[in-house]
């Protein structure tokens, strides 16, 4: 039994399908077709004379037609990679075309919301970037404030230890004026100066130009023994008085010789005096002492000790660094017995700087430096004695001990520089 063949025409409609056009599916005929849901689709003649395609497969799937989805307004069908989908206006204005299971999955705009966080995130880290360097300025100059604060503490603790250095001359000249005045008026000598001519000298003098001895100003209280440091005012000629040009500070125990000696011998002492010790200044001798003290004794690279002493000294910016810096390992390696006996009459400055940049036997190494920063000369060689030491090139195969060594001394170089 034959049943009539359908005709099939442009208009024709199968179901939800209307016939547009003939066109070709594989090389064969075909018919491109538009959905009532607004999908375009092609289909073969027996297909749409069977009933077997009645749509674009647009009735399998929901429906999303004026539905909104976070910034999309799904309007009408649409196609996407040759599937079915849905046309979307998003808030912006932009329309897209969407997938069902994108819509069904989370997609909520054209694509704006995502270049919005975007821009909000740069916008934060473009904010916490200028906060970051705004803080490093505000650190940085911080960190000047506090260097010229130290500059101006170290500054202001110089001139206290100056002061300090001065009083006791002070203190000793004008009671030495008012002594030589009265000695001068009892034995009918001329006097002719003044307390502020004797705090000069006094200021000036800190050894004793026959003896080569350091003078001790500065006296305990109620200690008023002469000791062979203490400073006393000389008549050069003794027939003269107390006038300009014929007046100077020796040591008690110089003046003590002299006292005891004739004519012809106390020109013979002056001139011997002059000729051994006039020159022999506290650096000269500290640098004499140096070298006895660290004799027979080498550094970690093999070389003398005394070099790396000398490096330390001469770089110092003054003589008490200096005379500090060549002497500052003596106390550790030869003890204080030694360096007194070769140093005799050490100022006190002097000693309470040894003392500081002197590491203690079991001493911890946080603590002796923390003794170190608290005297200002000490402080200043110990920064150099580091840098020399840090200075791997001494060395001619270092190893990684060595290595750690210096580590530890760049972390001191850096707690000593940034009270």
């Amino acid at each position: 039994m034959s049943t009539k063949k359908i005709p099939l025409s442009v208009g024709s409609r199968f179901g939800r399908l209307i016939v547009l056009a003939e066109t070709t599916l594989d090389g064969s005929v075909a018919w491109r077709c538009r959905c009532d849901c607004g999908n375009a689709t092609v289909a073969r003649g027996p297909e749409l004379r069977s009933g077997h395609r009645i749509g674009c497969g647009c009735g399998n799937r929901p429906l999303f037609s004026g539905k909104r989805f976070g910034r999309l307004l799904v309007i009408g069908a649409g196609i996407k990679y040759d599937r079915p989908a849905w046309r979307c206006r998003c808030d912006c204005g932009q329309e897209i075309v969407a997938a069902s299971y994108a819509l069904s999955t989370g997609k909520r705009s054209c694509g704006c919301e995502r270049a919005e966080r975007v821009q909000v995130a740069r916008a934060a880290r473009r904010e916490a970037v200028a906060r970051e360097r705004e803080e490093r300025r505000a650190a940085a100059a911080t960190g000047r404030a506090t260097r010229q604060l130290s500059k101006e503490q170290a500054r202001q603790a110089e001139q206290r230890r100056r002061l300090q250095l001065a009083q006791p001359r002070k203190r000793w000249a004008r009671f030495t004026w008012h002594t030589a005045r009265r000695r001068a008026a009892a034995k009918g000598l001329a006097f002719e100066l003044s307390v502020e001519s004797v705090i000069e000298m006094a200021t000036a003098t800190s050894v004793c130009c026959l003896e080569g001895l350091s003078l001790e100003y500065g006296r305990k209280d109620g200690d008023h023994r002469p000791r062979a440091t203490s400073p006393t005012l000389d008549r050069i000629n003794n027939s003269k008085g107390y006038v300009p040009g014929n007046v100077r500070i020796l040591s008690w125990l110089a003046n003590r010789r002299k006292s005891d000696l004739g004519v012809a011998q106390l020109d013979r002492y002056t001139a011997d005096a002059h000729a051994n010790v006039l020159h022999a200044s506290l650096l000269s001798r500290s640098i004499m002492a140096a070298a006895r003290l660290h004799e027979g004794q080498t550094d970690k690279g093999g070389h003398p000790a005394i070099l790396h002493a000398l490096r330390v000294g001469l770089a110092g910016r003054t003589e008490e660094e200096m005379v500090l810096g060549v002497l500052h390992d003596t106390v550790e390696d030869a003890g204080w017995d030694a360096i007194r006996a070769l140093l005799p009459g050490m100022p006190v400055w002097l000693v309470e700087a040894l003392d500081a940049i002197s590491r203690r036997p079991g001493e911890r190494y946080e603590s002796y430096l923390d003794r170190v920063r608290g005297n200002l000369a000490a402080a200043a060689v110990k920064l150099k004695d580091l840098a020399d030491n840090a200075d791997l090139s001494r060395i001619t195969n270092p190893t990684e001990r060595d290595r750690a060594r210096v580590e530890k001394y760049q972390r001191a170089i850096v707690f000593l520089e940034h009270p």
